[in-house]
């Protein structure tokens, strides 16, 4: 019993009393199939974790763990306990919703399980299922976002607590959750590039999808890097704040009436069409300009650091022919012809 006055401990604490952080529970150890307490049941009646926030899997990957289970069968029982509301079935109470489906895939109509009854807590089954989806290669940040809110909303812990349960730091959770609830075709980015959680950053500082989409198509095909897409971004975001800028001085300026000599001048002087010297860049130039630039910054910053360890120095023979090679080559992007030197 705590003392009289004692202040209640927050969740956290709390959790860390009970010995859960860090703690990988007995019974969540792979049980073979002929280990005493294993079962087999009806896939049909295995049902779903309540916490699991599923998207779908790489088709790939999910084919090959069918034909896993075809050649070699049902590896490691499931963790399952009673389903309250319907006698006979089970949920799941941590991982092995892939392994089902793709048991059900295979043909099987049955599976090995082992029945937690009484069914570990709501908090336990929901990190379980944190650290299954924390651990799977590929994993959607998208759901992984999902699953954290749900876990913040359910058992109202925050951010820091979270990141501490799963083992990652607060930036990882705080870039899940906003992969969740970014726009639909940012998240579609993230299923198909799920390491571009960076690169969601900066789209989703446009608010448009039809700004995005021309950025994201280059993206996706791999012709603009993560900076490629953060300079892209900035070239559409400049010319936003131009429009504005001029939308609000016309605004906010006097309407006066032209005079009739100004309307004699008008008339005298045409606007000159644009030459194609003064045809704007599009977003697009300037954005790969742009990439082309930082890349360019790099090479030179490093090009200095060698040159300082290097200018007291005898050179070798093969930083010569490097050096000669850089050259030639800078050169030919001035539009230099070498060979007239």
């Amino acid at each position: 019993m705590p003392k009289k006055g004692r202040p209640a401990l927050d969740p956290l604490q709390q959790i860390a009393v009970s010995g859960f952080i860090g703690y990988v529970d007995d019974d969540e150890e792979v049980r073979a199939p002929s280990d005493p307490g294993v079962i087999w049941i009806e896939i049909d009646r295995i049902h779903d974790n309540p916490f699991q926030h599923a998207e779908e899997i790489n088709p790939a990957d999910f084919q090959s763990l069918v034909a896993s289970i075809k050649a070699d069968g049902f590896q490691g029982a499931l963790n399952v306990s009673p389903l309250a509301e319907k006698e006979g079935h089970y949920f799941l109470t941590g991982g092995g919703h892939q392994r089902r489906d793709a048991a059900r895939e295979a043909g099987l109509t049955k599976v090995p399980v082992f029945v937690e009854d009484p069914p570990p807590s709501r908090l336990k089954q929901a990190f379980r299922a944190a650290r299954e989806n924390g651990a799977r290669v590929n994993t959607s940040p998208v759901n992984l976002g999902h699953l954290y809110q749900h876990i913040m909303d359910e058992f109202h812990m925050t951010q820091d607590q979270v990141a501490q349960m799963v083992h990652k730091d607060r930036n990882h959770v705080k870039l899940c959750l906003m992969a969740a609830r970014s726009p639909e075709d940012i998240q579609e980015m993230l299923r198909r590039k799920p390491d571009s959680l960076r690169a969601m950053t900066y789209f989703r500082r446009l608010e448009s999808k039809e700004d995005r989409a021309p950025i994201m198509q280059k993206f996706l095909a791999g012709e603009l890097t993560t900076d490629g897409v953060r300079a892209a971004v900035e070239v559409v975001l400049t010319r936003q704040q131009q429009i504005t800028a001029v939308a609000e001085a016309s605004t906010h300026s006097p309407q006066t009436k032209p005079t009739p000599e100004a309307e004699v001048e008008s008339k005298k002087e045409p606007e000159k069409p644009l030459t194609e010297k003064t045809v704007p860049a599009s977003p697009e130039q300037h954005s790969l300009a742009a990439e082309r630039i930082g890349k360019l910054h790099s090479v030179e910053r490093r090009f200095h650091a060698y040159r300082k360890i290097a200018i007291h120095h005898l050179l070798t023979e093969e930083e010569r022919v490097l050096l000669q090679n850089m050259a030639q080559a800078i050169q030919e992007l001035l539009g230099e012809d070498p060979s007239t030197e």
